[in-house]
């Protein structure tokens, strides 16, 4: 079994995340954002277009603050754990963006869970797909889709896998953003 084509997936995932953001922004006049980030599943194809506000963040931080005692550095994390944000997966609100992803979700999960691919394969092609994620970023930004939110003067974007490293999700964008530039 071959692993799905990464241009496919990759002129999909920019179209739907373009339309995704457009449709967003709509609906959000008015709000400004500190922050925008895929929040990925890569075994499962899981694609999650998140933002949040410094207003949201605040009263999450003193939910976290009042429960569990966090502190500076706890907060520090809490800022880009997506899946504290308000706005966590904003696509999956949006009727079209299943119909379209789902084709290219069940692509990746017959590729990853079925028996023909090393582990070494998997996580070779699971890496190979962070990276189009990356590069859909950067095609985003590029694209001026971002610019239909409003944000805050530290607007900073991310892309991350369920559970991954913060420091190896970054390196992985730094050295896609270079590789781009070139």
């Amino acid at each position: 079994m071959r692993p799905p084509g990464l241009t496919l997936l990759e002129s999909a995932l920019l179209d739907l995340s373009t339309s995704s953001i457009a449709s967003f922004a709509d609906e959000h006049r008015g709000e400004t954002f500190y922050a925008f980030g895929f929040d990925c599943n890569a075994e499962y194809g899981d694609v999650l277009l998140c933002l949040n506000t410094e207003s949201d963040f605040a009263k999450t931080s003193l939910k976290y603050i009042a429960e569990w005692a966090y502190g500076p550095e706890d907060l520090a994390e809490l800022r880009k754990n997506f899946g504290d944000w308000q706005y966590h997966g904003f696509n999956c609100e949006q009727p079209s963006w299943d119909k379209t992803w789902q084709p290219h979700k069940d692509a990746m999960e017959g590729y990853i869970f079925s028996e023909e691919p090393s582990d070494e394969d998997r996580d070779d092609f699971i890496e190979a797909f962070l990276r189009m994620v990356c590069r859909v970023l950067v095609q985003v930004e590029r694209s001026g889709a971002l610019d239909r939110v409003q944000q805050d003067a530290g607007f900073f974007t991310q892309v991350i896998d369920h559970d991954e490293n913060e420091d190896e999700a970054e390196a992985r964008l730094v050295d896609v953003r270079t590789q781009m530039a070139v």
